[in-house]
């Protein structure tokens, strides 16, 4: 019988150029990784504003679901032993 050829990887969308608000200056573009980097340094926050091609408007970034994502629930404080 002949070998079936390997499905091809499916191809990744370009990233997304996001502008962000920061104290009332548009910045950016910046890509998602970027962005998921940012909120795990905390320089990024779900309430900040973001836009992108495509959106009507400016949405706070928890708004947005491809980045709300970044945002996990808060870890709590670490006990004081």
């Amino acid at each position: 019988p002949a070998q079936q050829p390997a499905p091809a990887a499916p191809q990744m969308p370009p990233s997304k150029a996001y502008y962000v608000n920061l104290n009332n200056q548009m910045v950016g573009p910046f890509t998602t990784q970027q962005l998921q980097h940012f909120a795990q340094t905390g320089e990024f926050t779900q309430q900040m504003y973001v836009w992108c091609e495509g959106m009507p408007e400016w949405l706070t970034a928890g708004n947005v679901e491809e980045l709300s994502s970044f945002f996990g629930p808060a870890m709590p404080q670490m006990p004081k032993v």
